[in-house]
């Protein structure tokens, strides 16, 4: 499955009267990797390593997960999603849902005690969950159903997506273990703040040329000092940052159109016929026209 990633995300994930998601993404090398760049939206997500390794960017922090574990992002914060340098199978689950799901026409306790609290960031889900506790353990397997309900779509999985959420929510209650802060501190708000609007500005001119002085004077900075700002900020150079969104955009449009090869290339900022067939294929271990074939 090939997920269309912009820095901020503006499509409905699920439907208007169920608005929840999920996404089993690839991110070890070939041709069907996807690159999960630096991007936010409204609504929190829950992530499951299902293969290997996977590195997780959350605002400033970077986790490395493994097989089993998982995280949790709340809404509107910056992520990205990374197979490790070293190399091997990296692959995961991503559970996107609007928290509006555990609304309720009724003022209750629950909703009192802890939605409310959540949509007003008066609560906080803990990012990293390993399966060094027993409250994490639960939680990762009641994440692993939601997937599985999710993909089986049997007669009633609505229902049972929903229980499992509130069961994440009861467990957390239990165990003590919500937040009362947020893990990010004023500079790092600051940071992201200042992240997020270079990423909607190459999100904005991804068909021109873009330079690193174009970048640079948005914020502003020196050109060694951006460099090194959105390198720690997104574990990319600027440059690749850009090719990897181009690439993934054109596979999309690959899949999902009959444009031919070099008006995709135009469409998503390559000038050069040539060098986006070369840059493909050193992202996809393939040719544009051999990935058409595959799917």
């Amino acid at each position: 499955m090939l997920i269309e990633q912009v820095s901020h995300e503006q499509r409905i994930h699920g439907t208007t009267l169920f608005p929840l998601a999920v996404y089993p993404v690839v991110l070890t090398p070939g041709p069907r990797q996807e690159f999960v760049n630096i991007h936010w939206h409204e609504e929190v997500e829950f992530v499951l390593v299902t293969k290997g390794k996977v590195m997780v960017q959350v605002g400033a922090q970077l986790f490395s997960v493994l097989e089993g574990e998982g995280v949790f992002i709340h809404s509107e914060l910056p992520h990205a999603l990374m197979a490790p340098e070293e190399g091997g199978e990296s692959e995961f689950t991503a559970i996107v849902f609007d928290m509006k799901l555990l609304s309720s026409s009724m003022y209750d306790l629950a909703t009192s005690r802890y939605v409310n609290p959540l949509f007003e960031h008066k609560l906080y889900i803990p990012t990293y969950l390993s399966n060094q506790t027993i409250w994490e353990t639960k939680i990762l397997s009641y994440i692993s159903e939601i997937i599985t309900s999710y993909l089986d779509q049997q007669s009633g999985y609505e229902i049972a997506i929903k229980g499992y959420i509130y069961l994440i929510m009861a467990v957390l209650a239990k165990y003590d273990a919500f937040m009362q802060n947020s893990e990010m501190s004023r500079e790092d708000n600051l940071k992201l703040q200042q992240l997020k609007r270079v990423l909607s500005y190459i999100d904005e001119h991804m068909k021109n040329k873009i330079t690193l002085e174009d970048l640079a004077e948005l914020l502003p900075m020196s050109r060694g000092h951006f460099c090194r700002f959105f390198k720690q900020m997104t574990q990319k150079r600027p440059m690749q940052y850009i090719i990897d969104l181009r690439i993934n955009r054109a596979a999309k449009l690959l899949r999902e159109t009959d444009w031919s090869i070099l008006e995709i290339g135009l469409e998503v900022g390559f000038e050069d016929l040539s060098y986006f067939i070369k840059t493909f294929r050193e992202s996809k271990n393939c040719t544009p026209k051999q990935f058409r074939t595959l799917l």
